[in-house]
């Protein structure tokens, strides 16, 4: 019998086909360059969102290759014009990460987004990555809570079809002057998407000496993925967890293979084992040919282990 993994997620997003077509073309609008908005709608009873309408930059936007930052006035003189007529709330922003390969949050738009939580006393905001893969985009969204902070939880699409009621009326008489996306089609791969319907995954338990039962390092595994896609250039990071053993492994790819780092009951004593697949079948982990040393940042340790072990891994497979 196959053991299921069940994935991490806990939040789902409702937009309307029009607003992601939105956040595509506005992404594509510059393919080697950080672009962004914001976005406007309501949160459910569940908590959670609902984008009923997207903005993209204002003329006074400031764009690096890696950085974003929104028009201050642009933002307000919109944001007032959605919330007196159509009672619409500010609950995120999106930017793009265009074609640097980092499909979630950066370690700095998690800080900003954390601080902006603090700051102006939220419960939850929504951070949507685009990138452009291929010539096309990809959408991502993140929900961030005052809650579990830095432990954002990825948030699949739930997409109602056709255009926003809210874009029909509001672009046809805004007095703000609005942003027009140049690309005249949207392109849009790799959207995470479910039903109403469907049931979120349930939260993960753990065993109480399994290393993830700490809340503490359930942030230091956030920290090992994002260093893993930024740092190493991993793809497609997904953590998930054995339904049997609770333990919880890391399935990720490189531009050739698919691997699995699993996180045994001994671990940080012991290193993680990796896997030349991500089949929980597949029994023999890549051969450990470096020492474990258990020393200063568990972060960093890790990382540079699965990486190492990797690399000497497929050096021995050319020669």
């Amino acid at each position: 019998m196959i053991s299921q993994f069940t994935t991490l997620e806990r939040s789902k997003s409702l937009v309307f086909q029009s607003e992601l077509n939105f956040i595509s073309k506005s992404t594509l609008d510059y393919p080697n360059i950080e672009t962004g908005g914001d976005l406007f709608g309501y949160f459910t009873y569940s908590g959670f969102p609902v984008i009923m309408y997207v903005i993209g930059p204002g003329e006074r936007a400031k764009r690096r290759v890696d950085f974003f930052n929104q028009d201050e006035e642009y933002l307000k003189s919109v944001g007032k014009e959605l919330r007196d007529n159509f009672g619409l709330q500010h609950i995120g922003e999106w930017h793009s990460h265009h074609q640097l390969g980092l499909a979630k949050p950066s370690r700095h738009d998690v800080k900003t987004v954390v601080k902006a939580l603090d700051t102006y006393q939220l419960d939850r905001f929504l951070l949507v990555i685009g990138t452009i893969k291929d010539a096309s985009s990809t959408i991502n969204g993140f929900l961030f809570t005052k809650e579990k902070r830095l432990d954002y939880d990825s948030s699949p699409w739930v997409v109602l079809p056709g255009e926003s009621p809210i874009r029909t009326v509001f672009d046809a008489g805004a007095k703000s002057p609005l942003y027009i996306p140049k690309t005249e089609t949207a392109s849009i791969v790799d959207l995470q998407t479910v039903t109403l319907e469907e049931p979120i995954s349930k939260k993960a338990t753990y065993n109480p000496k399994y290393w993830m039962s700490n809340q503490n390092h359930q942030r230091v595994m956030n920290d090992i993925m994002n260093q893993l896609e930024m740092k190493m250039d991993f793809h497609n990071i997904i953590l998930t967890q054995n339904e049997e053993s609770k333990m919880v492994s890391l399935i990720f790819e490189d531009a050739n293979k698919v691997y699995r780092t699993c996180f045994p009951m001994e671990y940080p004593l012991g290193p993680p084992q990796i896997f030349e697949s991500s089949d929980e079948n597949t029994c023999n982990p890549i051969e450990a040919v470096l020492e474990w040393k258990n020393e200063g940042s568990l972060v960093t340790t890790t990382v540079d282990y699965i990486n190492q072990t990797i690399q000497i891994f497929n050096k021995q497979m050319t020669a």
